[in-house]
């Protein structure tokens, strides 16, 4: 897999050298000029290389007949984060504002490509830091580190949304398939998300290999109206979705209106390591303790340790349970307390057809 992945950003040069390919440059070049943007399917199953590239144009539009895109490096710094740390495009798409004068960039879309990041390359798939930002029928394959992140780091709003991720497949990753870190108003939905911290990916520094990992770095990093629908969130090493509603400066003052719906959440926690691991794991919560979180229609089986997990720093959050099926996980289906008359029924089917859940 690794030559396979090599091979793909390499090129004949004139007089048949082998030259590495590398479009940084024009790919870059776009970007920065914005607007509609399409990107051919090269031939022979070769794939575009670059550096980090900045989308850092309001209304640029990133589409393609499934090419595939490898991941050279990060890009240049073009941007110092709020505590004067510079800032890199250290993801193949790195989207945020390129000057402290501006405001993010919003209303972008990048879809239909296959993105790359190569063992060794220590980079992420896309970095989301705009506002009404789409990803759709994206595919993250190799080592990177979140396969996506969406964060207010740099931006000047101190969070990212509407951020929309859709149809998209995550195969692998060494810290989470999709990092959320300070964000108002996010969608996950119908997505494919597996292999998170396994072969060539379990450092134990680099986890805590979450499906879904919803954690702001400080307590005053917002986390509001994140939806998860519809995913298929299966054979990671840690949770399948981790809600880490905790830091370093305390609980955060705004983590509300989370809500998972329809998801299959099976089968992770594959890996015994230093992070938790379970089904949906819950850490934390609103520092007042009446932040919401609803579970509906869920289908978490299958998971190393408890379906429902939390530890020993407890959790503080509303929560409403509605009609998932919760069963044969490894140490039990609940830490969150007795689920009687809470789990309405224990069948297969009732996750994603028969029963009308509200």
């Amino acid at each position: 897999m690794l030559l396979g992945v090599i091979a793909l950003a390499v090129a004949s040069a004139p007089g048949g050298a082998v030259a590495a390919r590398d479009d940084t440059a024009w790919l870059q070049a776009k970007l920065d000029a914005g607007g509609k943007i399409f990107l051919p399917k090269l031939r022979g199953g070769d794939c575009y290389a670059t550096r980090g590239l900045w989308v850092s144009h309001s209304g640029t539009r990133l589409g393609s007949n499934g090419a595939c895109i490898v991941y050279l490096g990060p890009g240049p710094v073009r941007l110092r984060s709020s505590d004067g740390d510079p800032m890199r495009a250290n993801a193949i798409f790195f989207v945020n504002r390129s000057s402290t004068r501006g405001p993010p960039p919003r209303s972008i879309v990048i879809s239909d490509l296959t993105l790359i990041v190569p063992i060794g390359t220590d980079g992420y798939g896309v970095v989301v830091a705009g506002t009404q930002v789409t990803l759709a029928n994206l595919s993250i394959d190799g080592v990177p580190v979140d396969g996506v992140t969406v964060t207010g780091r740099g931006n000047g709003l101190g969070y990212a949304g509407l951020v929309k991720i859709r149809n998209t497949t995550i195969r692998g990753a060494q810290r989470n398939g999709i990092s959320v870190v300070s964000a108002s108003d996010v969608v996950i939905d119908s997505n494919t998300i597996t292999g998170v911290g396994l072969i060539g990916m379990s450092n134990p520094e680099r986890g805590p290999w979450a499906g879904i990992d919803v954690e702001p770095d400080v307590a005053s990093y917002p986390i509001r109206r994140v939806r998860i629908t519809r995913n298929t969130i299966s054979g990671n090493a840690g949770a399948g979705v981790l809600l880490t509603l905790d830091t370093g400066t305390g609980r955060p003052g705004v983590a509300d209106q989370i809500a998972l719906s329809g998801n299959a959440i099976t089968f992770n926690g594959v890996l015994s390591g230093p992070w938790i691991r379970g089904g949906v794991c819950l850490q934390g919560g609103q520092s007042d303790g009446q932040g919401t979180l609803r579970l509906v229609a869920n289908e978490i089986v299958g998971n190393g340790g408890y379906g429902l997990c939390s530890d020993e720093s407890g959790y503080a959050m509303q929560i409403a349970l509605l009609c998932n099926v919760i069963h044969d996980n490894a140490y039990g289906d609940s830490q969150w307390g007795d689920l009687s008359g809470l789990t309405v029924v224990r069948a297969e089917q009732a996750v994603r057809g028969g029963i009308r859940c509200s």
